[in-house]
């Protein structure tokens, strides 16, 4: 009785687990495509942006970045907005990164509905701040400095 108890265990347990090995071993068999996306694809670089000017970009991809670039001195203080362009459901987020590589200020939505808006920043160094937008759903956008 128990030796046909432990064979119909096994016969039902064994199926199972080789299934199992063998559904593994063709998940880890599919290769892995790093071909998808890349940073340089996605990157835009669009170009210097000035105090009181006011840019308009479009980010059709979902990983996309555009990055303007904004001479700084240390203590100057700007605030600067990005929303959606009119009639657009575009929402774009800002990320700042100060001359020394370093995220300095990021907002998504405090400027209302999709309008990103940092208030009153006040830089810590001469040099290049790098203004990166991405978004959350694409669009064209706007990009002021004040």
């Amino acid at each position: 009785m128990i030796f046909w108890t432990l064979v119909s265990i096994a016969a039902v347990v064994f199926p199972i687990v080789m299934g199992l090995r063998a559904f593994t071993s063709q998940v880890n068999a599919i290769p892995f495509d790093q071909s998808v996306s890349s940073f340089e694809e996605d990157h835009v670089m669009r170009g210097p942006i000035t105090r009181g000017s006011q840019v308009t970009g479009q980010i059709n991809d979902l990983f996309g970045v555009e990055e303007w670039t904004y001479v700084g001195q240390a203590g100057d203080q700007i605030s600067i907005w990005c929303a959606p362009t009119s009639g657009s459901e575009t929402d774009p987020r800002l990320t700042i990164i100060a001359p020394d590589g370093a995220e300095f200020a990021s907002d998504d939505d405090s400027g209302g509905g999709y309008t990103a808006y940092i208030e009153a920043l006040t830089l810590p160094a001469n040099g290049t701040y790098r203004i990166l937008v991405d978004v959350w759903s694409t669009g064209p956008y706007t990009l002021s400095i004040e």
